[in-house]
């Protein structure tokens, strides 16, 4: 068996694409994590919100008309393809936004140490490489769709089952049964989007195909997990102000006991003794 060598090809660097995307994605980035510390309407957050997405626009834009372009718009003329990489860009979001929050509650929570909670991930990470391999297997007899809307309804599934813990909640009763349908339903979308995202591609084009699937991920995990924790920011102060008005309109006195506390006691009449005759 022989590898054939790629094509060699001439050509230069997309260094304004390169500039344009990464300054784009920082921009957005900060402006959701600036919200979170801040507000919506905070400057600093409409700004770099607003310049994120000029920055994205016209990255798109230079790569429409670029000879040297490094994401030519062609990739996405398939509508798989295309598709596959928008499912990818919003597991991208949940999974990351699931992992990081899910962590944060099994140790602070349910009391987990770092190291019993790396562990129990790994029944997740199994049933994942295993599920694999079966998808594989299965893929060319079913097709791709029916695969990809079984598993996207199991991951949405697992995130709902997620989203029911509690300060009750153990890892057997929930988190175990929720980590074993989301890494089901992940093994089917995972195998099945990267087939399609490198199907009916030319051979110059499949490293590009094949990374922007990556790169979806990616993005979309930051993305995703910017806007979860600004949310999550944002009603835990408007949580906390509500508990501190609460707090402090049960502690403030009423007007009846404030009248009270303010009149001041009346002096007992000192009663006279009677005197006894001698």
């Amino acid at each position: 068996m022989y590898i054939h060598t790629s094509e060699r090809l001439s050509g230069k660097f997309d260094i304004v694409g390169s500039v344009l995307s990464v300054a784009g994605m920082v921009a957005l980035v900060y402006g959701f994590i600036n919200a979170a510390n801040h507000s919506w309407s905070q400057g600093t957050t409409v700004l770099s919100i607003t310049a994120g997405v000029v920055l994205l626009g016209a990255f798109v834009l230079y790569e429409s008309r670029s000879t040297i372009a490094m994401m030519p718009l062609r990739i996405f003329a398939n509508r798989s393809r295309a598709g596959a990489y928008l499912i990818m860009l919003i597991i991208g979001a949940a999974m990351f936004g699931m992992f990081y929050f899910m962590t944060f509650f099994i140790q602070g929570v349910m009391g987990f140490s770092s190291l019993r909670t790396g562990v129990s991930y790994l029944p997740f990470s199994a049933v994942i490489i295993v599920g694999s391999g079966i998808v594989s297997q299965v893929l060319p007899r079913v097709g791709p769709k029916p695969l990809i809307a079984v598993g996207s309804a199991l991951m949405t599934v697992g995130l709902f089952w997620f989203a029911q813990v509690d300060t009750g909640t153990t890892y057997w009763s929930l988190v175990f049964p929720a980590m074993m349908v989301m890494a089901v339903g992940m093994s089917m979308v995972f195998v099945t989007l990267t087939v399609v995202a490198v199907t009916k591609v030319t051979d110059t084009d499949t490293g590009l195909a094949s990374a922007l699937l990556n790169v979806g991920q990616q993005v979309g995990g930051s993305i995703g997990l910017a806007v979860l924790a600004t949310a999550f920011a944002s009603a835990s102060r408007s949580e906390g102000k509500t508990q501190v008005s609460k707090l402090a309109g049960t502690s403030r006195p009423t007007s009846r006991s404030c009248s009270r506390a303010r009149r001041p006691a009346s002096p007992r009449r000192r009663r006279r003794m009677p005197t006894i005759p001698r």
